[in-house]
C-alpha cells in the first residue's frame, strides 16, 4: 500500500531476452563481423497517443546502459506484407 501511494516506482523485473546480433567493429574488416548473443531491451514509446518510435538497447550484462558497455540500436517497424 504505501509504495501505491508514495513517491516510487514500482516496476516488475522480467528475464532479460538473448538474441543472436552481428557485431561490427574495428576489426570487423580485417577478421569479419562475429555474431554474439547479446540481451535486447525494447522499448516503445508514445507521442500523443500514437507509436513515435523503439528504443532498442543490446548489452552483453542484465544492466543495460552505456556506462555498462550497452549500446543503442537502431529498430525498424515493418508492416506485413499483404
Amino acid at each position: 500500500d504505501r509504495a501505491a501511494t508514495g513517491q516510487w516506482v514500482l516496476q516488475e523485473r522480467v528475464q532479460p531476452t538473448y538474441g543472436s546480433y552481428t557485431v561490427f567493429d574495428a576489426t570487423a574488416v580485417e577478421r569479419g563481423a562475429p555474431v554474439r548473443r547479446l540481451i535486447a531491451d525494447c522499448n516503445a514509446y508514445l507521442f500523443r497517443g500514437a507509436l513515435g518510435g523503439i528504443l532498442t538497447r543490446l548489452s552483453e550484462t542484465a544492466v543495460i546502459n552505456v556506462s555498462q558497455g550497452g549500446q543503442a540500436i537502431p529498430t525498424f517497424v515493418i508492416a506485413p506484407s499483404a
